[in-house]
């Protein structure tokens, strides 16, 4: 809201302001042309879509592990109450 209104201005508040806002225009107008040219996005979607399916069989792998681990502790703690039940 203030650069718009520092446009609007005369002197050179509003010059710089409205050289910055040709600018920025510019450089989105490259940032598209190179975009539709290279396909940044496209690649920019397919890596993102690549390391959350990765970081998903990860983390399932993981979860699996743990879940195996947790069963392993329950039955060495059953284990063990049965064991010291027997002792007293």
């Amino acid at each position: 809201m203030a650069t718009a209104l520092a446009t609007t201005q005369k002197g050179q508040t509003g010059a710089t302001a409205r050289k910055v806002g040709h600018a920025g225009v510019r450089w989105l107008a490259t940032a598209d042309q190179l975009n539709r040219e290279y396909r940044v996005s496209d690649s920019a979607v397919s890596v993102g879509r690549g390391v959350v399916k990765n970081t998903h069989l990860h983390a399932t792998s993981f979860l699996g592990q743990l879940s195996k681990g947790q069963k392993q502790f329950d039955h060495i703690g059953r284990t063990l109450f049965l064991l010291s039940s027997q002792l007293v």
